[in-house]
């Protein structure tokens, strides 16, 4: 925005007015707009002199790191000392910086809104004689005319959206902040790339439920079929789209750093739209609140002035993070029937995330409102290059490699960015060997907190250490507290209460004053840390938080987590407690007795997903016990099944009237495969087949449905058309479609044949009844109720 004939007192009476906060801002928009890269507002306690960084590389692509000493006031022979000390300090600390590591300042630049006073710009000159030549100084003068020569001065005039700009540069700090980078860096000294160039893989494994679906139609024999993967389109084709997106995956796969990276290159991208980002969890932790008024608070609270949307046409953007840690369906219902409401406004658009849970599948407005993308799991090359960059060291990379691509173990591991990172630190921190493996996800946490926590105290140099089993506890306390109450921040009033009722309860050294506790553990790690924004608290990431609190919670009450199985917040506490003693659980004997029974198909869906991933954290249970779980899964998987037909016979809505029995096979299958499919559970759902298989078709009161799924999952573990064909033969009444089903599975899985006379039997059975089952797979399910639900 260019000016004529700028009034140059008015714009030094402004900037000169400004507060030293104020005027950081202004300097980080001017650095910006000049080309400088990186530019970052580094003050606080620990900035070391360097209130403002950046980079500049020139022509001969050498890359040269500035730090800024911030003045707002006029710099005399009283101040000189101060400021020495200062450019001293940005010079011989390395600044951490998330993309390259730590870094040496090549340059200084000391600014004021005032003017050197009483030759004070000589005397810090002489004393950093030997960095007086890459020492600038500028004072009110030359921040007006850099002001004038880059069309700022509306950021100071109020000519143009200032209060814009003003919102913008607080979100994009809040943005760029990552504190698991921030960790790693000052705690292990890891130097990774930034958000900005660490990627993650987002993609949409489906396959086309039409052309699935004609693959049994077909007559043809048919050759094995691979799944395309549609990719997530790349950021500007996202922002471009203006579409609802929901991005889900598993704990620590890596969302909320993509959503943070759409904010960025959305501001970047267009620096007159509005983008907004709301952590779901910390607004909606007790109550519903709208989101027009949350990011209207928003925007007050960074600018001061009211927020209106409507005013000028302007692009919205509103990133919103986790909808699972939103508590209670009826809030999230009530958020998703306002994001109704929202989509009518073209201006608008919405990008989500949320773990991947049996709310998202199924819910109506979600399949209508969003394109829905899954953060695909790391492959090996992938884990291989960001360990590789973590450990940085030839020996240790090398067993690291070995772990990954050769170890059975490792199959049972979530392959996340975070979890691959723990484990490559562990490496680097010889805390373990290729022979001495965390064995599951909570080993894996367990040992890493411990290295953490060692390390706390050995690299500050703490002269009186906190014993480890005291500070865990402590943080075991207060996870337990915040997970309790549904919250991923606490303020420090609630905070400090709860660290002095806790010291009166246990003698717990350090305790005594709260707040120097809380001002320590701040100060010397990152593992739980302060927000600066609202001067809350918070772990660095939520599964730290659910870990600690699952390991106290547990212990103290097992009742509570068994009460709780079916709720979403509870889930990953729930695996790192079966994690913590795999070879028994109190909490699953319960669920395999029914002590909680779902009574509906939300709860129903959550019994299973909750119970398949509980199990697999119980790697060691007794062999009864995993099959009296199992048993009570495909129970309730059965039941989920014919709560559902019998929805879908009584729907209103046409699309669901419409749905075949084939349709009801697809999707029972594609459920099953989902949770019950993992190597750890094959032993045990081989002897359920053959209980069932060895009763008659009455007694086992299984659906057709169910008996096959456990069938084809068997077949596909092993390789071949055994369980399959001895579903289909061993009940002299079963349904023939079920012959055109087998056949087309056996030759798109590439099943092994075991018996050529018991194909052809099939093969002949299918051609039999050709017309008949293509009449069956056309027909609405209401039209075949009996044979679906059993085998007469």
């Amino acid at each position: 925005m260019a000016h004529s004939q700028p009034n140059r007192k008015k714009i030094k009476e402004i900037v000169q007015g400004l507060d030293e906060k104020s005027l950081r801002g202004l300097l980080v928009h001017l650095f910006e707009k000049i080309g400088f890269s990186d530019v970052f507002e580094s003050h606080g306690q620990q900035e070391l002199g360097k209130d403002i960084v950046f980079t500049e590389t020139n022509k001969l692509g050498k890359l040269s790191w500035y730090a800024c000493v911030v003045k707002a006031k006029n710099i005399n022979q009283g101040d000189y000392e101060t400021v020495v000390r200062q450019i001293s300090e940005c010079y011989r600390s390395k600044y951490p910086s998330s993309k390259y590591g730590r870094v040496n300042i090549d340059n200084v630049i000391v600014i004021t809104n005032g003017v050197y006073k009483e030759n004070a710009k000589v005397q810090i000159a002489d004393m950093i004689s030997e960095k007086a030549s890459t020492t600038t100084y500028w004072q009110l003068g030359d921040i007006v005319e850099e002001l004038i020569k880059n069309d700022l001065i509306y950021l100071v005039t109020g000519e143009g959206d200032v209060n814009l700009a003003k919102y913008n540069h607080h979100l994009m700090a809040r943005l760029s902040s990552d504190s698991s980078i921030k960790m790693l860096e000052s705690d292990f000294d890891v130097k990774i790339d930034s958000i900005d160039s660490f990627q993650i893989t987002v993609r949409a494994r489906t396959k086309d439920f039409l052309k699935e679906r004609e693959e049994y139609f077909s007559t043809k024999n048919l050759k094995a079929v691979k799944i395309p993967i549609n990719f997530l389109p790349d950021i500007d084709k996202i922002i471009e789209s203006k579409k609802f997106i929901l991005l889900h995956g598993i704990a620590t796969s890596g969302k909320s750093t993509i959503l943070k990276k759409v904010g960025k290159d959305m501001l970047k991208k267009d620096e007159n739209s509005y983008v907004f980002f709301v952590e779901l969890n910390s607004i909606y932790s007790q109550y519903y609140a709208s989101i027009i008024d949350v990011i209207s608070k928003q925007y007050l609270d960074a600018t001061g002035s009211a927020l209106n949307m409507s005013a000028d046409g302007k692009r919205i953007l509103i990133l919103l993070d986790g909808l699972d840690e939103v508590p209670g369906i009826s809030i999230r219902e009530q958020l998703l029937a306002e994001l109704e409401g929202i989509r009518s406004n073209s201006n608008i658009q919405v990008v989500m995330t949320s773990r991947s849970n049996d709310f998202i599948a199924d819910n109506r407005v979600i399949a209508t409102l969003f394109d829905k993308y899954e953060l695909a799991p790391l492959n090996i090359n992938e884990m291989v290059a960001l360990g590789s960059k973590i450990i940085n060291n030839e020996t240790k990379t090398s067993d690291f490699i070995k772990l990954v691509k050769k170890s059975e173990l490792i199959k049972s591991f979530p392959k996340t960015p975070l979890t691959t990172i723990l484990l490559a630190i562990l490496f680097k921190e010889d805390k373990i060997d290729v022979k001495e493996l965390p064995k599951n996800i909570t080993e894996l946490y367990n040992k890493f907190i411990d290295v953490f926590l060692n390390k706390w105290d050995r690299n500050k140099g703490v002269s009186e250490q906190y014993k480890i089993k005291q500070k865990e506890f402590i943080l075991q306390k207060i996870a337990e507290h915040m997970h309790l109450a549904n919250m991923i921040k606490i303020d420090e009033a609630e905070l400090v209460m709860l660290l002095n009722s806790l010291v009166q309860k246990h003698p717990v050294d350090g305790l005594v004053d709260a707040k120097s506790f809380l001002e320590t553990i701040c100060q010397r790690s990152n593992i739980f840390l302060r927000d600066s924004e609202d001067e809350s608290f918070r772990f660095f990431h939520i599964t730290i938080q659910e870990y600690l609190s699952s390991s106290i919670i547990g212990r103290d009450n097992e009742k509570f987590l068994v009460d709780h199985f079916l709720d979403d917040w509870w889930l990953n506490p729930n695996i790192f407690y079966a994690g913590s003693t795999p070879y028994q659980s109190n909490v699953l004997k319960q669920v395999a007795q029914f002590k909680i029974l779902p009574v509906d198909a939300d709860g129903q869906f959550a019994f299973i997903i909750h119970a398949s991933k509980v199990l697999q954290a119980a790697h060691l249970l007794p062999k009864d016990e995993r099959t009296n779980v199992l048993k009570s899964m495909i129970y309730i998987f059965d039941k989920l099944q014919r709560a559902t037909l019998q929805e879908v016979i009584n729907a209103t809505d046409i699309r669901f009237q419409n749905k075949t029995m084939l349709d009801m096979v697809l999707w029972a299958r594609k459920l099953f495969m989902e949770f019950f499919s993992s190597k750890q559970f094959e032993e045990s759902l081989t002897e359920i087949h053959e209980q069932i298989l060895s009763e008659s078709a009455g007694k086992h009161e299984l659906t057709d449905i169910t008996v096959y799924c456990i069938s084809l999952v068997l077949s596909i573990n092993q390789k071949s058309d055994g369980p399959l064909m001895n579903f289909y033969f061993k009940f002299p009444h079963i349904n023939s479609r079920w012959s055109r089903i087998i056949d087309v599975d056996i030759n798109i899985k590439k099943l092994k044949v075991n018996n050529e006379k018991k194909r052809l039997l099939l093969k002949a059975k299918r051609a039999k009844n050709k017309e008949y089952i293509n009449s069956q797979f056309k027909d609405r399910l209401k039209h075949h109720l009996n044979s679906i639900t059993g085998f007469d």
